[in-house]
């Protein structure tokens, strides 16, 4: 049996003396989507640092593949095939939409294999190429939420991490996102972790769900039991 492509082993991580995430154990399996769920405050964005390389656990371990990575720098993590789009989208306003999903694929030389990937996005977000002259600052909320995943996948990761994409996005607009995500893994085969507080448009694209509360792990396990009102009412 293979292990999880990701996972922390108690992992705590804060800011200065303070904790806001204690004692994480969190598994992604490959080719899984595992939605993270919680109110702000919660730790999630925390815990996406913590694993990324931008923020230094206290404690605890990282793996990835088998292999400890715990306060490895970010961009060392981009190039062996870990991705986070953060918060506020990440790309660079006063370029073109084509020039941001250039920047993308900066670690890959393979000129061909990046034109290959840049029509994969285009496959998956037409507006993209319809505007792939236009100055990115220009566009919405939710272009730009397409436009920073567009340039997470330009490398080719093994592992996607989208900390609340459907932030500041119009409904129709996180119905988009949230279908994009749900893509990804059948073009681009990698396994992702979608950190929400939209549990209404984020539940249905989970193969699995682990709720945080106050830095700790309240719920872990099948969407299913979160479709009940009153279970949600419980946990939060």
């Amino acid at each position: 049996m293979t292990g999880p492509i990701l996972e922390t082993r108690g992992l705590s991580a804060g800011y200065g003396k303070k904790k806001a995430v204690q004692g994480i154990d969190l598994r992604l399996a490959h080719g899984e989507t595992l939605l993270v769920l919680g109110h702000n405050g919660a730790g999630k964005t925390t815990l996406m640092r913590a694993i990324f390389g931008l923020l230094k656990p206290m404690s605890g371990e990282v793996f990835y593949d088998g292999h400890a990575i715990t306060g490895r720098i970010p961009a060392r993590n981009v190039a062996e095939g870990i991705a986070f789009v953060p918060q506020g989208h990440g790309i660079f306003p006063s370029l073109t939409v084509r020039d941001n999903l250039e920047l993308g694929g900066f670690v890959d030389a393979d000129t061909a294999k990046k034109k290959k990937r840049i029509e994969e996005i285009y496959g998956m977000f037409p507006i993209l190429r319809d505007r792939a002259g236009q100055i990115a600052g220009t566009f919405s909320g939710g272009q730009k939420q397409m436009l920073a995943i567009g340039m997470a996948l330009m490398h080719g990761p093994r592992v996607l991490i989208l900390d609340e994409p459907s932030i500041g996005l119009a409904p129709n607009l996180v119905g988009r996102v949230m279908e994009s995500i749900a893509e990804i893994k059948a073009r681009f085969d990698a396994s992702v972790i979608v950190v929400e507080q939209n549990i209404k448009y984020s539940l249905p694209i989970a193969d699995r769900v682990m709720v945080l509360k106050t830095g700790g792990v309240i719920y872990e396990g099948d969407p299913a039991p979160l479709n009940d009102h009153a279970r949600l009412v419980e946990l939060f």
